[in-house]
């Protein structure tokens, strides 16, 4: 099964007394046959914790279709430094529903 998990991240600049910036990330997560879903933080997580925040998503809404097919999950719309993405990649293709992990 082929997942795609399509990461958002935005940082907004808000103007009170005091101008500060405020950092939000989105995840639009598409499960072949047409099945999607998506979540939102608004805490300012680091992108890397938001990612896998993301996959604990996906494995969650595989376990509740019951899906047994293991998953190739592709990662759009971030870069990640190549030791980022081997960290990620090792801890959740242990799970076996998730077959392999790419970074797009």
């Amino acid at each position: 099964m082929k997942v795609t998990v399509n990461i958002q991240t935005k940082k907004t600049e808000l103007k009170r007394a005091v101008t500060f910036y405020h950092r939000s990330n989105s995840a639009n997560i598409e499960f072949e046959g047409g099945y999607e879903t998506s979540m939102n933080d608004m805490s300012g997580l680091d992108v890397v914790s938001f990612i896998e925040k993301a996959l604990q998503e996906t494995i969650l809404r595989m376990i509740e279709r019951n899906v047994e097919e293991p998953a190739d999950v592709i990662i759009t719309g971030v870069s990640l430094t190549e030791g980022a993405q081997s960290v990620i990649s090792d801890k959740f293709t242990s799970d076996p529903i998730i077959n392999s992990i790419q970074f797009e």
